[in-house]
This record gives structure tokens, C-alpha cells and sequence, in this order.
């Protein structure tokens, strides 16, 4: 028989492939958007966007669960306010003492239908294909027999049949996207996605377990007020995973510090966001970003509020983000009321 110290070591992976399988998260969801829906891919103002996140978490309680994601996504054919968009989206993440690795790539393609004719009334299909690699570090481990009674000699060969190793499959998913503006002042964004939707095999000996199919409701606003450097942005996020859900809800206030200058066609805003968010069940987490012209420095923090606080000490993960939206004609936009 394996040690427990194995079956500890192995936590990362069940944690995927047990009837409690569940995908990553990010706490800046609204700042991920490929990675959320494909629905979303070209809706900006400009003519490419990037986005990447980092979060590590869980380091007062075992080996820190890291995750890395990336993704760029850009309009690449506009039609009388339709437009059609591409977007590409990575991520890898590492769990646990047997460093169990999973990365995926995916492309988005998007179609959005301007549905008032002037940039304020938008709604859009996208889809999603690629593939993801999952893997286990077995040199991590520990094995009965490398035991030389004092410890642990890996050199020794551990004598062990084990068939997994690595995995890859075929990620499918789509989505729908809905954008409103009814006033100058005011942006309505709401949206659905599927993933998983082939419930891939992702069993690493031969077996049959499978991913289960995710599907995730946000939405969120963005309101200013008149005559005012404030504005609110609440934010909203439903998540449901075989016997899974997350739940987050929020809000950001931004507070514009220089105002945007139409001589620089919009370009020089400097704002700064503050917002506190409730994972239901699991955490409370902060977060904080500052926007300057065409770049977004983003941190946030959770608070670990679940019964793992006892072992956490409430603490949870810290996560980063950096982000660009860019234009290649310096400066022009397309009539739309995007973010």
C-alpha cells in the first residue's frame, strides 16, 4: 500500500476528479472575460485587449494551489456596427504536493449583432475550442518501499505499477452575451456560458471520470453620476459544477483621479477602483485596481470564511492582474459604448 503521505500528495487531482470536481476561479472574474464566456471576445472599445492573471492561494494550509491565465482577443471584421472577434485564452494551474498540472488552450470566436444601429444595444454568440494537458510529478512522492527506516531514499526505484502519468483532451464550450447603454451614464452587461460541454475523460488510469459540465450566469453595470468622478460597478457571478456552485457578488466604485481629455481622443484617464466581494460560503476578498490610459494594475485578497478557516487562519489567496487595451490606429474607436 502507498503511504497517506501519497494519498496527501494526490489531493490536487481528486479534488478534479471526484464527484466534487471543480474548475478554476478567479476573484477578478469581470476582469477575465475569455476565460468566462466567449461571448465576450472584441467587446471593447479599441482593437485589442489583453488580459493576465495570477492567483496563489492556500499556503497556510498545504502547497499553494497557483494558477496563471492569459488571453488577447481582438474584432477582426466589422459590418454597419456588427462585428466579428477572435480571442485566445491559456491558463495553467499547479495543486498540491504532487504538483498536479493542468493547461489549456482555447480559442474564442465571437459574433456580435448591433441591435439599435448606434453602439449601445449589442448581442452575442461565441464559441470555444482547444485542448487541455493534465499531469502528475510522481518524483514528488513517497513510496513504502524507498522507506530506509530513518527516511525516505528516493533514489531507491519505488517498485510501483502506476499507469497515469499524463492526460490530454478536447475543451468545447459557447456562450451568450448581452450588452445594453440606455443612458450616457449608464452600461448593462449580463451573460451565460458552457463549458466542458463534451464532459472530456480525464481519468489518468484508463478509468471513466469525467469533467463535469460547467455553467456559469454573470452580469454586472457600470453607473456614473452626473457631475461626478464616481461611479459604481456592481458585479455578479453564478457558477454551478456537478455538486458545485460559487456565487459571487459585489461591487467596485471607481473614482476617476484625472479626467479623460478629448484632445488625447480619450487616452489619459487615471482612475482607481475599490471594491469587496462575498464568495458565499467561502470567502470575503477585497479588491483594488489602478487604470492608467491604456494599462490596469489590479490586486485583490480573500478572506477565508469557510470551515477551512481553522486551518487557513482566514487567510486565502492573493491574486494580481495586469491588463491593455490598445488601438492601431492610436487612438480611434469604433461607435460602441463598451467598457
Amino acid at each position: 500500500m502507498k503511504r497517506i503521505s501519497i494519498l496527501l500528495g494526490l489531493i490536487g487531482c481528486l479534488y478534479l476528479t471526484s464527484s466534487a470536481q471543480q474548475d478554476i476561479h478567479f476573484s477578478h472574474f469581470f476582469a477575465s472575460p475569455i476565460n468566462l464566456n466567449p461571448a465576450t471576445a472584441g467587446q471593447f472599445n479599441g482593437d485589442i485587449r489583453m488580459f493576465n492573471n495570477y492567483r496563489n492561494q492556500w499556503n497556510t494550509v498545504a502547497s499553494p494551489y497557483v494558477t496563471l491565465s492569459s488571453s488577447v482577443d481582438m474584432p477582426v471584421y466589422r459590418n454597419n456596427g456588427n462585428f466579428l472577434a477572435l480571442g485566445l485564452n491559456l491558463f495553467s494551474d499547479q495543486t498540491g504536493d504532487a504538483q498536479v498540472n493542468t493547461f489549456q488552450y482555447t480559442m474564442a470566436l465571437a459574433y456580435s449583432l448591433d441591435l439599435n444601429g448606434d453602439g449601445t444595444h449589442y448581442f452575442s454568440l461565441g464559441l470555444q475550442g482547444g485542448q487541455f494537458r493534465r499531469k502528475i510529478n510522481l518524483s514528488t512522492l513517497y513510496f513504502d518501499n524507498q522507506w530506509v527506516g530513518v527516511g525516505f531514499d528516493k533514489s531507491i526505484d519505488n517498485l510501483e505499477d502506476l499507469p497515469f502519468d499524463r492526460i490530454t483532451a478536447i475543451e468545447v464550450g459557447a456562450g451568450l452575451h448581452w450588452f445594453y447603454a440606455p443612458t450616457d451614464l449608464t452600461e448593462i452587461w449580463l451573460g451565460a456560458s458552457g463549458q466542458h460541454l463534451t464532459e472530456p475523460d480525464i481519468s489518468f488510469n484508463s478509468g471513466d471520470e469525467k469533467l463535469m459540465r460547467k455553467i456559469s450566469v454573470h452580469g454586472g453595470a457600470d453607473i456614473d453620476f452626473a457631475n461626478s468622478n464616481v461611479a459604481i460597478i456592481p458585479n455578479f457571478i453564478y457558477v454551478t459544477q456537478g455538486p458545485n456552485q460559487i456565487i459571487n457578488v459585489g461591487s467596485d466604485v471607481r473614482f476617476v483621479l484625472v479626467d479623460r481629455s478629448e484632445l488625447l481622443k480619450f487616452r489619459d484617464e487615471f482612475s482607481w477602483n475599490l471594491g469587496i466581494y462575498n464568495r458565499f460560503g467561502d470567502a470575503f476578498f477585497a479588491t483594488t485596481r489602478f487604470s492608467y490610459s491604456n494599462f490596469a494594475l489590479g490586486v485583490s485578497y480573500d478572506f477565508n470564511t469557510s470551515d477551512l478557516k481553522t486551518a487557513s487562519g482566514g487567510k486565502g489567496g492573493m491574486e494580481f492582474l495586469l491588463s491593455y487595451f490598445g488601438s492601431f490606429n492610436g487612438g480611434g474607436k469604433r461607435n460602441a459604448r463598451f467598457l
